[in-house]
């Protein structure tokens, strides 16, 4: 569906300004991204309200996203089921920490255990290209690795701020930011290997058949 508003607006818009189709593609894409992106954030800003967990919703999102830009990882099938997927990822994950009792001893662990990780399987896998997009160029994927190692780097010094004030402040909320970032490091590390590629899948198929069904059933009582 994305795609396609895409495609006419870029058609409509090469029309008019009487460029090229490689000029037309270069416009499909940033109208995709744009658009693509806003309706993702803007689920995630409208279901993290609803919830009452806006905050750590958009704190899991970013972390992800961020991440993810570099060390590539499991793709869904549509644009659609990308966006379902980061909201319940984002949304759902940010609401059930929230719903949690952390304690220092176990943040600080879990902490320790996704950072190390995450730092040994970024070395060892990304970045994780696609079909659609592979990285050929050795220097690219090169750079790319070292973006996310650097990027990981980034959360760790903001994990051990956010801990910092926590232990001046004591709000527990700030625990749960600090779990936000865990588990979204986690869900990206996670896409990086074949089992995330396996979960995402099976997510996806689900998401599909849904929705194919929906539109089915809307079609019967058309006709």
């Amino acid at each position: 569906m994305i795609d396609k508003v895409c495609t006419r607006l870029s058609n409509k818009i090469g029309r008019e300004l009487q460029v090229s189709e490689n000029e037309k593609a270069v416009i499909h894409y940033g109208l995709f991204a744009i658009i693509h992106t806003s309706i993702s954030i803007g689920a995630i800003v409208l279901a993290g309200s609803l919830l009452g967990v806006l905050i750590p919703a958009l704190i899991l999102s970013v972390t992800t996203v961020i991440l993810r830009k570099y060390s590539g990882g499991a793709h869904a099938s549509s644009p659609e089921s990308c966006a379902i997927i980061g909201v319940i990822i984002s949304v759902g994950g940010a609401w059930l920490l929230s719903k949690m009792h952390w304690n220092l001893i176990v943040v600080i662990i879990s902490v320790l255990v996704i950072f190390i990780l995450g730092f040994y399987k970024v070395y060892q896998l990304a970045p994780v290209d696609s079909m659609a997009k592979p990285i050929r160029k050795q220097e690219k994927k090169e750079a790319l690795k070292k973006k996310s190692i650097f990027t990981l780097g980034v959360y760790l010094v903001g994990t051990i701020g956010l801990l910092s004030i926590y232990l001046t402040k004591q709000k527990d909320i700030v625990l749960v930011w600090v779990m936000c970032i865990c588990i979204g490091i986690f869900w990206q590390i996670l896409t990086l290997t074949p089992l995330g590629h396996l979960i995402v899948e099976k997510i996806d198929l689900f998401l599909i058949h849904t929705i194919l069904r929906r539109k089915g059933e809307c079609t019967d009582e058309k006709d």
